[in-house]
């Protein structure tokens, strides 16, 4: 009986030593199937630094080629840099010698309106001088006038007395037609057979300065203030052809121009008065 007990307990530390060591072995199996599978997720992972280590190798060839190309381009950027400065130091410096130049030449000029200006400026002090004096002289040249018209009667007179007076007395007159003109002048003279010279309006424009002048032969033998009058009687019996007319001051333009048609007679004297 004991014997059998003995076998029985012997057989149960058997089996249980069968089951504890089929546990064993199937942990380890699945350890070992874990290791495997760790050992495969290893080597794929390492296929995968080895496929970046690739990639970055290759990423940093092309950083270096970049950066070989940025020096180039900061190298080549420099020099177009410093030529670029060198033209516009050019260019400065020609700017600023026009700029001195002009600024000489605008101060030239400057002082020449200046000097024009104080001049203008004299001028107009010695008109404001001579305003003053307008009465005087408009005084000395009406007293100059009649001393004049004095003379021309005098004039008369002494050819009157002159042992060639029957000669130039006995003149013929003849009155010559009236130019054509298209120009309307603002006065209009007339002549009559006496050679009077009549002025339409009557010369009073205190603003212009009218002057009758006496042409003969193509030359100028009189020219009279017409101011304030309205005809004129020229004396002189000379033969030729004589040609009258009206001048004005033009301000703007600085000189006399013609203001009125011409009036035009001829003197001749007879073969038979010789």
């Amino acid at each position: 009986m004991v014997k059998l007990l003995l076998q029985v307990f012997t057989l149960l530390v058997v089996v249980v030593i069968a089951i504890v060591t089929f546990s064993m072995l199937s942990s380890s199996n699945q350890a070992i199937q874990g290791l495997k599978t760790q050992a495969e997720k290893s080597n794929n992972d390492l296929e995968a630094l080895k496929s970046q280590n690739q990639t970055l190798s290759a990423l940093q060839v092309k950083l270096k080629e970049f950066q070989d190309k940025i020096h180039e381009l900061q190298a080549g950027s420099e020099e177009k840099i410093l030529a670029v400065k060198k033209d516009m130091k050019g260019e400065s410096e020609s700017l600023h010698a026009r700029i001195d130049s002009e600024a000489s030449s605008y101060s030239n000029e400057l002082r020449g309106l200046k000097t024009r200006l104080e001049k203008s400026q004299n001028e107009i002090e010695d008109l404001k001088l001579q305003s003053k004096t307008l009465p005087e002289i408009k005084t000395v040249l009406e007293a100059f006038n009649a001393q004049i018209k004095d003379l021309e009667a005098k004039i008369i007179t002494a050819g009157t007395s002159n042992p060639n007076a029957a000669v130039k007395a006995n003149v013929q007159i003849a009155i010559l037609p009236e130019e054509k003109i298209n120009v309307k002048y603002p006065f209009k003279l007339t002549i009559d057979k006496d050679t009077t010279v009549h002025i339409d309006p009557v010369g009073t424009d205190k603003k212009t300065a009218l002057t009758l002048v006496v042409v003969c032969n193509g030359k100028q033998v009189l020219s009279l203030n017409a101011l304030g009058q309205n005809q004129y009687e020229y004396y002189r019996k000379d033969p030729g052809t004589y040609r009258i007319y009206l001048e004005s001051f033009n301000s703007n333009a600085g000189f006399y121009q013609q203001c009125s048609n011409s009036v035009s007679y001829e003197i001749s004297i007879p073969v038979s008065s010789k």
